[in-house]
């Protein structure tokens, strides 16, 4: 029973049986029970500070350590055991069957297959106990697209559409903020927030439980307010409770945004002020281009083909949020092809009009070209082989490629922010759940 799920209860088990017998046999003797640990293979307990230390001191002339992975025991060699009597061998061949026989039933009462959360036959499943595996299986069974239940108080039960309009040069979508006014939004897809200014409130949010923070973008900065209240969308969707943003009047306003953002990230790391798509059960996002509209949904769009994976660079690069990236497979620009040491990142955000790159890959980029960087090409490889192909260039007054310090960003890194040039005429759909993408005409 050592290998079983049930070993600590089954050590105990052996731990009592053989203390009684060995407490039994001293006292028909009339001896003291020797000092030392007589149990063979017996649970020694040791501080967390000691572990390290396979019970050196308890070595002596009349003792050794016997040692495996789980058990570690001091057993003396000198210590004389008188014959059993029939009545405690009768006592441990009891306990043992007993044992045998629960752990038995236990084991039938466990289900043989993985544990399906949605299963109706398991909801009330006879009294038992589960085994380690059987509780992994159930976790992982649990639907991650599940909102938190402390910051989610309402869900999506069918696709939301919202019309874009372009304004700026930018596309943006309108919702309502705790009762205020309609606004029309930046929808970003490099951001993981709702975002507003203090115009664009009437003061009726509650504050929330987070301290104000300071948040910069590539076109504004400013201090932030976190409050909470419910968000109106379009076709009556409504989100009771929300934590939004809203910037205060020290807003620095470095380009055409006007401070009101519409996050669409929605993995981010613990210490990072909630997510818009976190608060929900929106899982899967579609940018229409072509015919000007965002579509939200609590299942995935992509049917999986032409299937682009995303990495995380919280995990290559520790970036506080997870952007929406994926790995560059040839970069032409003017027409020549660009070789790196590292691998090219593309970062897909619609808040961005052109392009964006670290200045480590930038600068050395630009003294290659001598004339600049007048048109760009970036090809990217499908999960079937298949390649496709973002491109844009001057001829577009939008496009226009600048460098960006990123601080999480190694020095030999390179990354591209992709903005609107290279989308238009596009649709983009993204699970991010699954870290999948689709780009089609």
């Amino acid at each position: 029973f050592f290998s079983c799920s049930r070993w600590h209860c089954g050590s105990r088990c052996f731990d009592l049986m053989s203390w009684v017998l060995q407490h039994r046999s001293s006292t028909i003797r009339g001896t003291a029970p020797p000092t030392a640990v007589n149990v063979p293979f017996a649970r020694l307990r040791t501080s967390a500070r000691h572990q390290s230390t396979p019970h050196q001191s308890s070595r002596s002339e009349d003792s050794y350590v016997t040692s495996n992975e789980k058990n570690t025991a001091v057993v003396p060699t000198t210590a004389s055991i008188s014959p059993v009597d029939p009545t405690l061998a009768l006592i441990a061949a009891v306990l043992a069957l007993g044992w045998a026989l629960w752990a038995r039933r236990a084991r039938a009462w466990a289900p043989s297959r993985s544990f399906d959360v949605a299963d109706t036959s398991l909801q009330h499943p006879r009294p038992g106990l589960f085994s380690r595996r059987t509780a992994l299986q159930a976790a992982a069974a649990a639907p991650l697209w599940a909102p938190s239940s402390s910051t989610a108080m309402s869900v999506l039960n069918k696709e939301v559409c919202l019309p874009l309009v372009v304004r700026g040069g930018v596309y943006r979508c309108q919702y309502t903020v705790a009762g205020g006014p309609k606004v029309l939004a930046l929808v970003d897809t490099g951001s993981p927030f709702l975002i507003l200014t203090s115009q664009a409130t009437n003061g009726k949010g509650k504050r929330s439980r987070y301290t104000p923070t300071y948040e910069m973008y590539a076109s504004q900065a400013g201090d932030v307010e976190w409050e909470e209240g419910p968000v109106v969308l379009a076709e009556g969707a409504k989100f009771r409770k929300v934590v939004y943003g809203v910037f205060q009047d020290t807003l620095a306003n470095y380009g055409g945004a006007d401070g009101v953002i519409f996050g669409l990230i929605r993995n981010k790391n613990d210490d990072i002020r909630p997510s818009f798509l976190e608060q929900t059960n929106v899982r899967s996002f579609r940018l229409d281009f072509v015919n000007q509209m965002l579509t939200l949904s609590p299942r995935s769009l992509i049917d999986g083909q032409h299937v682009v994976p995303l990495l995380d660079l919280r995990r290559l690069f520790r970036c506080p949020v997870q952007h929406y990236v994926c790995q560059v497979d040839r970069m032409y620009v003017n027409g020549n092809l660009v070789r790196t040491m590292s691998p090219i990142y593309a970062l897909i955000d619609t808040g961005c009009t052109g392009m964006l790159m670290n200045a480590a890959f930038y600068y050395p980029l630009l003294g290659l070209t001598r004339i600049g960087i007048n048109d760009m090409l970036l090809t990217i490889k499908t999960t079937e082989g298949e390649t496709i192909s973002l491109g844009a260039s001057r001829r577009d007054p939008q496009f226009l490629a600048l460098p960006q310090v990123f601080p999480w960003l190694p020095a030999d890194a390179c990354l591209l922010v992709v903005g609107l040039a290279f989308l238009r005429g596009r649709v983009l759909t993204i699970d991010a759940l699954k870290s999948r993408m689709t780009l089609s005409i």
